[in-house]
């Protein structure tokens, strides 16, 4: 059977991308309330930002966000998953070798 060898530099680099996508998705969420907020304010007279326009950019942050934590947890769990399954399967076969 032939079985690729893992690139340990690059599961752990993709792992450390997924969390600063997550962080940096929620960054742009935070950002998006608070854009939000200032729009909100403007309503009410009591900032001077552009209403409509400013909502809009917080929508597209907003998704952009939720995307960006998606993939960022999606990568994550991928390789950390990956790194887990091969010492689960590394120590299945050990314990074959064993008893046998």
């Amino acid at each position: 059977m032939r079985v690729k060898e893992a690139n340990l530099g690059l599961e752990k680099a993709m792992r450390i991308i997924g969390v600063l996508l997550m962080i940096l998705g929620f960054v742009m969420g935070v950002f998006a309330i608070i854009t939000t907020l200032n729009a909100e304010l403007v309503k009410q007279g009591q900032a001077t930002v552009t209403g409509p326009a400013e909502q809009r950019d917080a929508i597209v942050y907003g998704t952009a966000g939720v995307v960006f934590a998606i993939v960022g947890a999606t990568l994550f769990i991928r390789y950390s998953f990956g790194a887990y399954l091969r010492y689960w399967l590394a120590r299945l076969v050990f314990e074959q070798q064993r008893k046998s």
